[in-house]
């Protein structure tokens, strides 16, 4: 089930190394679920290398993330967390405003015109 599940979503055959590495994540605790998760993330990112797997498997083994429920809610967590940066950086929408006018108005006034309101 795993072996095709992997060759229909990344497109490639699974060779009996990397099937035996997928089915030890399931003998160190990982759900099912989170091995094809880890699939289907690959797949939706288009990265179809088994490393890409492998890597994610091993970053939430290694954050101790056992269930889909505990991977679903790390991976919120960090979309969250990315969210948050991007919007401190971002300037509020009225400071964006007032710059954009000042800059107007001093091409207005290189140019020895007025701004219109």
């Amino acid at each position: 089930m795993l072996a095709n599940f992997y060759e229909k979503a990344l497109g490639r055959t699974i060779n009996s190394y990397q099937l035996d590495l997928l089915t030890s994540y399931l003998d160190d605790g990982l759900s099912l679920e989170v091995v094809v998760l880890a699939i289907k993330k690959a797949s939706v990112n288009n990265i179809y290398r088994f490393s890409y797997v492998k890597e994610l498997l091993d970053d939430w083994l290694a954050q101790g993330l056992l269930t889909i429920k505990q991977v679903k809610g790390y991976l919120n967590q960090r979309k969250n967390k990315a969210k948050k940066k991007k919007n401190e950086t971002e300037l509020p929408q009225n400071i964006q405003n007032a710059l954009s006018l000042v800059e107007e108005c001093e091409l207005a006034e290189e140019l020895g015109g007025e701004v219109d309101d």
